[in-house]
């Protein structure tokens, strides 16, 4: 966690009204069962899922409590990442835990009212007017181009964790 980052983002939400509050993914990071780590358990000892969730929940209630201040009607909206989707890989290899650790359980989104948008998964998208946005695919040097040839519309991203833009008309 970037405590100054968040910081800054949390003093930017509480001088501005939000009619929505969207997290375009890797919200959570998931290191302790990250395939990276899987022959380094060293890097991640004494790291645990419910750690990782325990923290999310105190981000999202923090942030809930400075958003609904100046909109109490704000949508709360959490697309998912690949980091989220390593807890879906995680259960794969061990189904006997399903439906006890998924982000939307484990973070109680019904509870919180946030809707989920299962991008990695499922290839979900969140339309807000024109605009479209999800977490990401590519990593290529040309991967703005790729997502606009691929969606076809404006669209934000955040997995590349760096900036660049593409503009092409769209006929139709």
């Amino acid at each position: 966690e970037d405590r100054r980052s968040l910081q800054a983002v949390e003093k930017m939400m509480a001088d501005h009204r939000f009619d929505t509050y969207l997290q375009i993914g890797d919200f959570l990071d998931f290191d302790c069962i990250s395939s990276h780590n899987k022959n380094n358990l060293r890097a991640v000892e004494g790291k645990r899922l419910m750690m990782d969730y325990d923290h999310a929940g105190e981000i999202l209630d923090r942030h809930q409590i400075i958003v609904r201040k100046n909109n109490p009607k704000a949508e709360f909206v959490i697309i998912e990442g690949n980091h989220e989707h390593r807890v879906i890989k995680y259960i794969d290899a061990n189904p006997a835990i399903e439906g006890m650790f998924e982000v939307p359980t484990a973070l109680e989104f019904g509870r919180r009212g946030i809707k989920w948008v299962p991008y990695w998964s499922k290839g979900t998208v969140f339309k807000f007017g024109k605009a479209t946005f999800i977490h990401g695919r590519y990593t290529n040097d040309h991967h703005a181009k790729k997502h606009v040839t691929k969606h076809g519309t404006n669209i934000f991203y955040g997995h590349t964790h760096d900036i660049q833009s593409y503009s092409a008309e769209m006929l139709g």
